[in-house]
């Protein structure tokens, strides 16, 4: 019963025994009124900055209520209804904020602050020794919104051998100029004077003159250095003007010098300079030691001409000077080493007739070690950068590395660099104790298009596909060096292949493609490079896959033509342009999605470009026009089929007309790096706009869609993009 009695006590409570209402909400009244920011000073005419005015109410909460400002002398700073203060001369005024009965004040001082000094008069002006300058020197000091100063103290500083200033401070008058008469020292040449006010500070320049005249030779260029690394056997040629900026002839012949580490390693007598006239002179230096240095270009050295200033007679450059060795044919050059990063630099002479080609090789003779250099060459004249090197370049993994050049005659250089892995992922020790060896032969090693049958075809087929290859290994001459070692990449291809241990010099993989691709109207072919070589991005192994539905149905002819297509997707036409800085303004993104609007597509090989401007040379577009409409797959990857049509390379194969393989892609392809016969093209000419095709009288069907993209992971740590041919 008690139990029931307390609940019901609790439910009574608990439903209505509390009846107290809760207090009614007080309206704000503003109690406090604060202007922020608490203090501000302007220090240029025109400057500007809102102020607030912060109203709190009897609670300490912000009210929302409009303020009135008023400025107590409108003449330094106005104030408009929203609070915007703005400087309108020097002074200051008592802004004040009110509300409700509150106010609050605050001080705006406007003391304008220097700049800029405008030089109006007076500067680049010369005058005897001792002697006043015809002009005074004139400046006015401005604000930073372009106001002058008045009232500003300027100071008129001449340098040490600068001579004096009738007046060395003066207060800018109301228009905010200054000025002083300068009156030059007794030192003749360049002299200088220091105006400031506040923290700026500008030069006026005067030249002091001899009582005399006397010549004055002085360099009134640049010195231009035709190579900063030369090697130890270089010669450097130094560049430069020299002017006489006295007012006497030279008189006779002077000597220019060419100077390093104190000693003289180049002169010549120049005939004599006339006041005001000015020469450009070269100096060709030889002789130079290995290591940084400075080159030191001397004016009358020993001062044997009287010159009005001796201190103006040298102008240098830094040229690191690096170590070249002479090597010889047949004679192995044994022992070298480096460390990781470091270059050696050769330099061959071959003389002429000496034989059909020049094998590079080098040799380690211990196995095993993670040693690993790369082998360079280049003819003529030898590059600033290794990536640069045109000949030859073998960048296998670990010391295996060959180059052959044909046909060789002249200066070769030769660089060996021990490879260093930036990501730290395959470190390496550079590399100690291999042989480099430069030796002729009578053989000339040709390129190679090795490949493997992975299905099926019929005699009829496998002979087109042998043609082809056998007709792209007559296009490309001069074998390119072999890749070693091939383990680095797994299944590339992604065809469950075994790594190769040698490829000389691509190895392509020829198959079906996929029952999901099969079938009539689909994809006819893919093809691509699956692997590259290291720097030159040359691919080494690729993959061509065709419909065995539609090939069926092709003539040999056909298939021949089909495989010619793919095998030259497989040797980078169209899928390394991109990697190569060679395909300019692409039609896809990156993902392969179409770019909105038109895009000029077009592949900028100096080879190519050269041939098409003898085939079109009245086309108005950029040259040379790749294909900009076909979408993924097709676009960026081939020639304009709308501007080319009948060239093998489009995307569209012609029936019953020869679809040529051209000049055009022979040379493009060379632009690639390969060494080509362009002998070797089809004739071929662009269809004249006057004349109507002549209707297909055979099959046509489309190539487009026939690109796969290369895989940028199968890119092996050595690969270094960004310095594309052009």
């Amino acid at each position: 019963m008690g139990v029931l009695a307390l609940g019901g006590v609790a439910l009574f409570l608990a439903c209505g025994g509390n009846t107290t209402q809760p207090p009614e909400e007080e309206d704000p009244v503003p109690t406090s009124l604060t202007i922020t920011p608490e203090a501000l000073a302007f220090t240029y005419i025109g400057e500007e900055r809102a102020l607030g005015g912060r109203v709190r109410d009897q609670n300490n909460a912000i009210v929302d209520t409009a303020v009135t400002w008023q400025s107590s002398n409108p003449s330094a700073v106005t104030i408009d209804g929203s609070g915007l203060a703005v400087a309108v001369a020097a002074g200051s005024s008592l802004i004040t904020a009110s509300v409700a009965g509150l106010t609050d004040t605050l001080t705006i001082g406007v003391q304008l602050v220097a700049s800029s000094i405008i030089v109006d008069r007076g500067d680049d002006q010369e005058a005897l020794a001792g002697n006043p300058l015809p002009d005074s020197v004139v400046v006015t000091v401005r604000d930073f919104g372009g106001t002058p100063i008045e009232g500003a103290e300027v100071s008129f500083r001449p340098d040490s051998t600068g001579g004096t200033v009738s007046d060395s401070v003066v207060i800018s008058g109301p228009d905010g100029s200054a000025g002083t008469t300068w009156t030059l020292g007794s030192i003749f040449g360049p002299v200088g004077l220091v105006v400031a006010a506040d923290d700026v500070e500008r030069e006026v320049e005067a030249f002091s003159r001899s009582p005399v005249p006397i010549a004055d030779l002085v360099f009134a260029s640049a010195l231009s250095l035709s190579r900063l690394d030369p090697t130890q056997s270089d010669s450097v040629t130094a560049t430069f003007t020299v002017l006489n900026q006295g007012d006497l002839s030279t008189g006779g012949p002077f000597r220019v010098s060419a100077v390093a580490g104190g000693v003289e390693l180049a002169f010549r007598d120049e005939a004599a300079l006339d006041p005001a006239e000015e020469r450009q002179v070269q100096l060709t230096v030889a002789g130079l030691s290995p290591g940084a240095q400075d080159l030191v270009i001397e004016l009358d050295r020993g001062d044997a001409l009287p010159e009005l200033i001796e201190s103006n007679n040298e102008v240098s450059g830094s040229v690191n000077v690096l170590q070249q060795s002479q090597i010889t044919l047949g004679v192995p050059v044994a022992g070298l080493s480096a460390s990781v990063g470091e270059e050696l630099l050769f330099v061959l002479e071959v003389p002429p007739g000496s034989g059909d080609a020049l094998n590079i090789t080098i040799t380690d003779p211990i196995v095993g070690e993670i040693d690993d250099l790369d082998l360079f060459v280049a003819q003529g004249q030898r590059p600033s950068f290794r990536e640069d090197y045109p000949d030859c370049v073998s960048a296998n993994p670990r010391t295996s590395e060959e180059c052959q050049v044909v046909f060789p005659e002249g200066t070769y250089h030769i660089l060996l660099h021990a490879w260093e892995d930036e990501t730290g992922q395959f470190p390496t020790t550079g590399f100690t104790d291999i042989t480099l060896e430069a030796s002729i032969g009578s053989t000339i090693e040709p390129w190679n298009l090795s490949y493997d049958l992975l299905e099926s075809f019929t005699p009829e087929q496998e002979t087109a596909i042998a043609d082809a290859v056998a007709y792209w290994e007559r296009i490309i001459r001069g074998d390119v060096p072999p890749v070693e070692d091939t383990q680095a990449l797994r299944n590339p291809c992604g065809l469950g292949q075994g790594a190769l241990p040698r490829v000389d010099d691509i190895h392509i993989y020829v198959g079906l493609l996929p029952d999901s691709l099969r079938g009539p109207g689909g994809t006819l072919a893919a093809a691509g490079p699956c692997a590259l070589r290291p720097i030159t991005l040359l691919p080494y192994l690729g993959v061509a896959r065709f419909d065995p539905v539609d090939l069926a149905g092709f003539t040999q002819e056909e298939v021949y033509r089909v495989m010619l297509h793919e095998i030259g997707h497989t040797l980078g036409f169209g899928i390394t342009w991109s990697l190569e800085g060679l395909l300019q303004d692409p039609s896809l993104d990156g993902a392969g999605d179409p770019i909105p609007g038109f895009q000029d597509t077009h592949f900028s090989g100096e080879g190519a470009r050269e041939t098409f401007n003898l085939i079109a040379p009245g086309y108005s577009g950029l040259r040379v026009p790749v294909e900009n409409e076909a979408g993924r797959g097709s676009g960026d990857s081939h020639w304009r089929e709308s501007v080319l049509d009948t060239e093998l390379m489009t995307p569209g194969y012609n029936g019953g007309r020869l679809n040529p393989l051209s000049a055009l892609t022979i040379r493009s392809v060379e632009d690639l790096g390969y060494g080509v016969d362009v002998s070797q093209a089809e004739p071929y000419s662009l269809p004249s706009p006057l004349s109507p095709a002549p209707p297909e009288a055979g099959r046509t069907f489309d190539l487009s869609a026939d690109v796969i993209p290369f895989d940028p992971r199968n890119l092996g740590p050595k690969h270094r993009i960004g310095r594309g041919r052009r």
